[in-house]
């Protein structure tokens, strides 16, 4: 049973070929992220926000609630908004 080294290079070039930038586009992913989250934080300290929930959406929109108070804080292309949940009427979601 002979292994033929030129098959198992151009296997292991072809396999890197599909698994690095998988690879790196997650890393970037990742980095958005956290980015947002760090972003988020520092804003809701200068807003006097605590935050008890936070989600994060596409590494850019960040959204974070405040059971306490009963706020919300939205940060969404460097805007940030705060809203009382009791002031919000209705809402709905786009898929």
């Amino acid at each position: 049973m002979d292994i033929d080294v030129i098959s198992i290079i151009i296997g292991t070039v072809a396999l890197s070929t599909f698994l690095v930038p998988i690879g790196l586009f997650q890393l970037s992913e990742k980095r958005k992220k956290k980015n947002a989250q760090k972003k988020f934080e520092s804003l809701a300290d200068q807003h006097g926000f605590n935050i008890d929930e936070m989600e994060i959406f596409r590494g850019e929109i960040v959204m974070g609630i405040n059971f306490q108070n009963r706020s919300l804080m939205h940060l969404k292309n460097e805007k940030v908004t705060v809203l009382n949940v009791d002031d919000i009427e209705s809402c709905s979601f786009y898929e």
